[in-house]
């Protein structure tokens, strides 16, 4: 399974992933690579910058993709 498929197993769908999240849940993946392969899920659309360290895996809807609801933002960075 790829770093991504990982990532949705532990953290679902539209939801906010801390980047330092992603280092703790995948000790095994050097830090550079976990960067690449962000890089990489970026540019393919399927991981979502929302700031410089939250992350979400968007899900798909009739217009696109689902934009990430701040309050979930606000909420994660809170806890």
């Amino acid at each position: 399974m790829n770093i991504l498929g990982r990532l949705e197993e532990i953290f679902g769908v539209d939801e906010p992933i801390l980047l330092n999240e992603i280092r703790v849940a995948l000790p095994e993946y050097s830090p550079l690579y976990i960067f690449q392969c962000i890089r990489k899920a970026i540019g393919e659309g399927k991981l979502v910058r929302y700031s410089k360290t939250l992350y979400y895996i968007p899900s798909d809807n009739f217009g696109g993709k689902c934009l990430l609801n701040p309050r979930k933002v606000i909420e994660k960075k809170i806890s």
